[in-house]
């Protein structure tokens, strides 16, 4: 969460997914190369609060409320993060968000 909303850093995330997590993060990165980034996307304020916490088999699945701010426009979104025993610990698996 911190490495892919708040910090807005799919490569610093990258070290945590595995699968279909780190497809997506790489599909993402690969759209983004080369592109500058602006004061706004710099300057941008985020935080993400856990609201919900369940085990499914040996997945653990999070849902957060992301709020993003940047140049006078505030984001709010609910994510979902399925989390799994992966090499060297907990991988994210896969991630989804939606407006709220």
């Amino acid at each position: 969460m911190e490495a892919y909303y708040v910090a807005a850093d799919p490569g610093a995330a990258r070290k945590y997914a595995a699968g279909l997590a780190l497809a997506k993060l790489d599909r993402e990165l690969g759209l983004v190369r080369g592109a500058t980034i602006d004061r706004a996307t710099r300057d941008r304020r985020a935080s993400a609060h856990q609201v919900e916490r369940r085990e499914e088999g040996a997945r653990t699945v999070f849902v957060f409320e992301v709020t993003i701010e940047a140049s006078g426009i505030s984001l709010h979104k609910r994510a979902l993060v399925t989390t799994a025993p992966g090499e060297g610990g907990w991988r994210v698996m896969n991630y989804a968000d939606r407006d709220r």
